[in-house]
């Protein structure tokens, strides 16, 4: 499979999200088995240092790759995460959701310890170097370091990967019980 560009294609692919400034997101084509994964695209205020999301980079790639069905990781503030920080993820998780809805496409909203469990088949889960190794096996060809110059494994480009084959799994397994 060609990404994205490829104008004749019109499959079914499954976006998973990673949510965050140190998130990702992963495009995948179940008929192939193939993903494509990117470092989550952020903006830095030069005056402010204020980080947010670049938005169009986001959505050009939603409008390159088409996608079906969406899924986002979701996660909640922790104890000892500032109320700003908070707002922010809150807000940035809610902008995706919005995306959802403005391209009818389907969202599951998926907590990390349960696609972790499905994929990982292990009660302790958590392990960021579980999803890299596990993401390196699936798709030995692909890189996952998030710039040219980065040396380690990104992880919220992983964690995308994985969650996005979360829900094709997920899918597969709902339309085999209905029968």
């Amino acid at each position: 499979m060609t990404f994205p560009n490829d104008k004749d294609y019109k499959g079914f692919v499954i976006l998973g999200i990673d949510p965050g400034f140190k998130g990702g997101l992963s495009f995948l084509c179940p008929r192939d088995m193939s993903v494509k994964s990117y470092p989550m695209p952020i903006l830095k205020d030069k005056k402010s240092g204020k980080t947010s999301l670049d938005t169009t980079k986001i959505i050009t790639l939603i409008e390159d790759f088409v996608p079906s069905r969406m899924a986002i990781e979701r996660n909640h503030s922790r104890p000892g995460q500032g109320v700003s920080s908070s707002f922010t993820f809150g807000y940035w998780s809610g902008f995706f959701e919005g995306l959802s809805a403005g391209y009818l496409m389907p969202m599951t909203l998926v907590p990390p310890q349960v696609w972790m469990k499905d994929l990982f088949q292990e009660k302790r889960v958590g392990n960021v170097k579980m999803s890299v190794a596990y993401c390196q096996r699936l798709w030995p060809n692909n890189v996952w370091v998030g710039t040219p110059r980065s040396k380690t494994p990104h992880d919220g480009m992983t964690d995308s990967a994985l969650i996005a084959l979360y829900l094709w799994r997920k899918i597969k397994r709902d339309m085999l019980s209905e029968g």
